[in-house]
């Protein structure tokens, strides 16, 4: 890769960060401060997260790589399933430790049935979009880009996952750190499989899993 283009990547790494994270801490700061979500909020965060993932799938597809490259492999096996129900358990622990609990609160109809049919919906569509924009920024674009600015692709992993960390800081030191650990396993696991989907499969269910056992 020429020096131009190198620099240009870089440039765009950055900005694509910055314009994740940035605007994302707002929004989350505001809802966290603001009433109870409603359907609006969560139909508010299901259009952001498919800004951010066309964004993202139009800078992987004007990009000379194709989209396997970037994790989009769609061949199921049982193997993507056991690597997306090990990933599940994986993130149960992490938030676990972050909490300091021995055992995790589960879902519950009665959690879904308290929220009505219409917000239950919008907020498991919601949920799924945010899960799916984070695994295609973090992950497929970001790790697959940093392999090739860093000066070792080795680094590619640790610096999304502090990435990925950095977008959760909101939520204060132990939440960083837990995002953190998670972008480790999750990225290591994309740099294994080369696959986003069992990825989107078991961060969908976590968050699913958090939302349902509140």
């Amino acid at each position: 890769m020429n020096e131009t283009k190198l620099k240009l990547l870089q440039v765009e790494v950055l900005v694509v960060f910055m314009w994740l994270v940035l605007p994302s801490l707002v929004v989350q700061l505001v809802h966290r401060v603001s009433s109870a979500p409603t359907v609006m909020t969560d139909l508010s965060r299901a259009a952001s997260s498919i800004g951010e993932s066309a964004m993202i799938l139009y800078l992987m597809w004007r990009s000379d790589q194709a989209l396997k490259s970037f994790g989009f492999r769609f061949e199921l096996s049982w193997s993507l399933f056991v690597l997306s129900a090990a990933l599940f358990l994986a993130c149960l622990a992490i938030i676990a430790a972050e909490n300091r609990m021995l055992l995790l609160p589960v879902p519950t109809l009665a959690a879904f049935t308290r929220r009505g049919l219409y917000r239950s919906t919008s907020a498991i569509i919601a949920i799924t979009l945010a899960a799916a924009s984070e695994e295609f920024a973090f992950r497929s674009y970001f790790i697959t880009r940093l392999e090739e600015v860093l000066p070792k692709r080795n680094f590619a992993v640790p610096v999304s996952a502090a990435m990925f960390g950095a977008l959760h800081l909101f939520r204060g030191p132990a939440a960083f750190v837990g995002a953190t650990v998670m972008g480790l396993v999750f990225g290591a696991a994309f740099v294994k499989s080369r696959s986003i989907v069992p990825l989107v499969m078991a961060h969908s269910i976590y968050n699913l899993w958090l939302s349902f056992s509140i």
